[in-house]
């Protein structure tokens, strides 16, 4: 498989974007002095009909370049990520998950789903990432230094901009009209690890009759290892479990021998032929010489007590051989605790290493007097490194035959070969092959199947590279006619591709470990003194993947005014879109044939689909004070299942008296499911959950332990569909003084998603699923432990989620002190219920551990002739629930940041700010998390950092 590179798509849309842009070369040139015009009316986002009021019947939040300046974040995802509205948190890039996710920070509005916030730059939607098929959209792409502000719609609004608008829009307003050169320089230094350094130029040139600007932004980060961080360097430490181990654990599965065996149904018509009378415990006596019993687990004796350096290690590990070792519980031997596992926290990296690369190039210009053309090409690369700690073998585990001269049990000075072939001698057999297959077919008394739960260590860890490369190329022309009152019109044709190049070294080859081990070349117990950790190394294998996601969208917009109302003019906005998607991904073939150890595995898949869709909205000033907005969205796909949907829109707003406004929405929605949730890959990971089954029959811990789960797509989705309303009210009693309270309510059906671990645990516990597979004995595992989990996508009954947001600032300018503005923004979830399924109850989630229901987000700004200063506080409410007769919690966490600018003589300004003054950590629960014991997608690791950022304008 080929590697891609950013070359492949950038020469073809460059020179096509440039050869538009230079065409329009002579209009700057023939009177750069002017001014451009102001525009009175402008687009808010939520609504395509033209505004004179930023505040309109839509609740919309704003974020200005300057703010985000001031929170010193260095990427737009920190900045959505912060928000009150990001309620239960979002996927942030991080090791361990398939696909090219190493790359992308996502955010989740409401908590309902990044697959259901939609990310616009200037009104159209950005590219979607490959590796999700399209589901979701990745912040990465977006470079700080476009941006003149972001727009966050707080509610679904699929009527105008499609069915991934469900639950909100995020629209990314870019600079225009930019003039000069701009340099601009971040080092970031965090508590430990991931020091960043973000450098960027923005130039351009613009007059009366066009623009063209550009912005190159350069972002570099180091890696973060959790073994860097005292809350979560030792999965040990917190008494996590890991069944997969080096040197490794073995479970010896044996039948019983003689008494035992006989008094089993169907076998005693053999003791009986053989004349068989007395006791024979030779089986029993080989065994109980070294204290072992039936079906045991075997610890590789050269395990050590503890890791090094753990809390536990009083020195008594000290070989360099296996730092990260350990045996659960000391036992060498017996018991469900008894064996040797491994503390891969040590090896694992938190926050990847990261390189991006943007760049856009924006031009706006006069085509003719009534007609503007306009031309955007963004490109940005994002290369990430990652890193897990080295391979489980997972399904299928390997195993060892009773006759392998490398058998563990030979560890303990027992020969199962000496065992079986004693048995067979006793009944008067030569060979205990000839025994079975004669005497007792299908069922043989002594040592059967053992099994090997071992990590390979020695071939190094699993390391992830991932390059995402992203092209994305819109040309238009805009006009104005003579007709309907001056008809303004739109046309558009948008060009995106997102290719996903992903590649995890040191995996294994399970056939040829299998192959090894049966041919006794492999010596994994080291038994025989030949333990080779070069032929180990000869069985690794490098996983290659590939995606590629391509969208063609074309649309064409019309605005007119149709008619007179009381409180004015009646407007109108009717348009088409038509898009075509194609997706395909693909593995190496051993990756695809299931063949892999410690990687998802995979499907190679080749899918496209089409989409029309025509769109109306109209805005009835019905009075001076009254506004009513009709709008509506007709979807139609090509593929099969889908079909088609209409989703209707309402929005009012009123205004008693001129400082207070009164407003409201109510619409439908309808979301198709992506490539990926159709025919994503089939992944296999290990996240952690407690059995509570397992746990009360005493087949498993009752303590948070990894179990192996199985992702992916599902053909058989049908389309979600939703309703949302809000309504509220907008306070401007003094100029100084704004004040928001908005109610939102929204409603799934046919909601696609996927659960989660502890979900269908307690799911499987109270008769409503039976996605928790268990083993029998047909499985190469112990009856009633989980086999696997299924946690792939599925259609559930629903969810309905409610809750308030709140927003007031206040500015105060002072004669001597400078100036201050006040504010807060909170977001209350007042209810987030689930049903799973149609027969199961309807569970209210809200506050439960990863579902906080308050985030407040308070900041002080101030600023005095050349200063001005900042202190922004990010609140997260506590979390608790009870979960199998336990209750779990973590306490409410805060963070503050502070920032101190200063506007230097020479046109340039510097700016030192510390985030997370007080360096908090993650909320932690082990008991309920196991390891890592937070949640990743509501809290980071950053810790404490400093901050220096140099701006000057050329």
């Amino acid at each position: 498989m080929e590697k891609r590179s950013l070359r492949k798509g950038f020469n073809t849309y460059l020179a096509l974007g440039l050869s538009v842009m230079l065409f329009a070369v002579p209009a700057w040139s023939q009177d750069e002095d002017e001014e451009a015009a102001e525009l009175g009316r402008i687009e808010v986002t939520g609504s395509r009909l033209n505004q004179v009021d930023v505040e309109t019947a839509s609740p919309v939040t704003v974020i200005t370049r300057e703010q985000i300046a001031l929170s010193g974040m260095a990427t737009v995802a920190e900045v959505l990520q912060s928000t009150p509205f990001n309620s239960f948190g979002s996927f942030r890039e991080t090791s361990g998950y398939a696909n090219g996710q190493a790359v992308v920070n996502e955010v989740s509005l409401r908590g309902l789903g990044s697959q259901r916030t939609l990310v616009l730059v200037d009104g159209r939607r950005i590219a979607s990432t490959g590796g999700s098929g399209g589901a979701v959209q990745n912040l990465n792409q977006i470079p700080t230094s476009i941006v003149d502000r972001i727009e966050i719609l707080r509610d679904g609004a699929s009527a105008i901009y499609g069915s991934d608008a469900i639950a909100g829009v995020i629209n990314i307003i870019t600079r225009r009209d930019f003039d000069g050169m701009e340099v601009s320089v971040t080092a970031g230094r965090p508590n430990v690890g991931a020091e960043y350094t973000r450098a960027n130029i923005t130039g351009g040139v613009s007059n009366s009759r066009g623009n063209i600007y550009f912005t190159l932004q350069h972002y570099d980060r180091r890696p973060q290892y959790y073994n860097q961080l005292d809350y979560a360097d030792y999965a040990y430490d917190y008494g996590y479990l890991s069944s997969f181990g080096y040197p490794g654990s073995a479970v010896v599965y044996t039948n019983p021998d003689t008494d035992d065996w006989c008094s089993y149904a169907g076998y005693n018509v053999h003791c009986s032929a053989l004349g068989y009378t007395g006791t024979n415990d030779y089986y029993h006596a080989g065994i109980a010489s070294v204290g072992l019993d039936e079906n045991v687990w075997l610890v590789d004796p050269r395990c050590p007590e503890v890791p090094v350096g753990s809390n536990a290690d009083t020195g008594s590990n000290s070989s360099s051989d296996w730092p990260n070792s350990y045996r659960r519980s000391g036992a060498e031997n017996g018991g469900f605790n008894g064996r040797c596992g491994y503390d891969f926290a040590q090896d694992i990296i938190s926050i990847p290493r990261a390189k991006r690369n943007s760049f856009l190039l924006k031009s706006t210009f006069e085509v003719t007097p009534n007609i503007d053309g306009f031309a955007v090409l963004m490109i940005s690369q994002n290369d990430a490194d990652s890193r897990f700690a080295g391979t489980p073998v997972t399904q299928p585990v390997p195993t060892v035959a009773w006759d392998n001269a490398n058998h563990p049990m030979k560890a303990y000075g027992v020969d199962p070969a000496a065992i079986n072939n004693g048995i067979a001698q006793s009944y008067g057999y030569d060979t205990y092959d000839a025994f079975c297959a004669t005497v007792y077919p299908g069922y043989c008394p002594g040592v059967d199947t053992t099994l090997l739960y071992m990590r390979t260590v020695p071939n190094g860890t699993r390391d992830n590279t991932v390059t995402s490369d992203i092209q994305d190329l819109r040309l238009g022309l805009s006009g104005v006619m003579d007709a309907a009152g001056g008809l303004e019109w739109e046309a558009n044709i948008q060009l995106v591709n997102n290719d996903i190049d992903n590649m995890t070294q040191n995996l294994v080859n399970s056939p040829l470990l299998q192959a090894r081990i049966d041919d006794e070349s492999l010596d994994l117990w080291d038994v025989n003194g030949d333990f080779s950790q070069a032929l180990m190394r000869t069985l690794n294998h490098t996983k290659l993947y590939q995606a590629d996601l391509k969208r063609t969208q074309g649309d064409f917009i019309t605005k007119l005014d149709i008619g007179e109302m009381a409180g004015g003019t009646v407007g109108m906005v009717v348009g088409a879109e038509y898009a075509h998607l194609s997706f395909s991904q693909m593995n190496d073939p051993a990756s695809n044939a299931l063949l892999i150890a410690g990687t998802a595995g995979g499907d190679n898949i080749q899918a496209d689909r089409s989409r029309k869709s025509v769109f109306f909205e109209v805005g009835m000033p019905v009075l001076d004070n009254l506004n009513i907005s009709l709008a509506g969205r007709y979807d139609d796909y090509s593929t099969t299942g889908i079909g088609s949907n209409f989703s209707p829109q309402l929005t009012m707003s009123y205004k008693p008296i001129d400082w207070i406004m009164l407003r409201g929405t109510y619409g439908e929605g309808f979301r198709a499911p992506a490539m990926d949730e159709l025919y994503g890959n089939k992944s296999e990971s290990f996240p952690s959950g407690i059995d509570i089954t397992g746990c009360a029959s005493g087949v498993a811990d009752c303590t948070a332990t990894q179990y192996r789960a199985l992702y992916g797509g599902n053909p058989n989705l049908e389309p979600e569909q939703s309703e949302h309303y809000t309504f509220g009210f907008v306070v401007s009693p003094l100029p100084e003084l704004n004040f928001a309270l908005g109610f939102w309510h929204t409603e799934y059906n046919n909601l696609i998603s996927t659960s989660s671990l502890n979900r269908e645990f307690a799911a499987e516990a109270a008769g409503q699923t039976n996605y928790v597979v268990r083993c029998t004995a047909a499985d190469q595992c112990a009856d009633g432990t989980v086999n696997y989990v299924s946690l792939q996508y599925n259609n559930f009954a629903g969810v309905e989620a409610e809750g308030l947001d709140f927003e007031i600032t206040y500015n105060i300018d002072t004669e001597n002190a400078g100036t201050f503005e006040i504010g807060v923004i909170a977001a209350k979830y007042t209810k987030y219920i689930v049903q799973t399924y149609e027969s199961s109850p309807k569970n209210e989630y809200q506050g439960e551990l990863g579902l906080p229901d308050l985030r407040i987000n308070p900041h002080i700004y101030w600023g005095k002739g050349d200063w001005n200063a900042a202190l922004m506080g990010y609140y997260l409410s506590g979390q608790d629930e009870d979960y199998g007769g336990t209750n779990y919690a973590v306490g409410s966490h805060m963070e503050m940041s502070l920032q101190i600018g200063y506007q230097l003589p020479w046109d340039a300004s510097v700016a030192l700010g510390v985030m997370n003054i007080a360096n908090e950590e993650p909320e932690q629960n082990s008991d309920w998390y196991g390891w890592e014991p937070f949640d990743f997608t509501l809290y980071n690791t950053m810790g404490r950092t400093v901050y220096l950022r140099y701006e000057q304008s050329l």
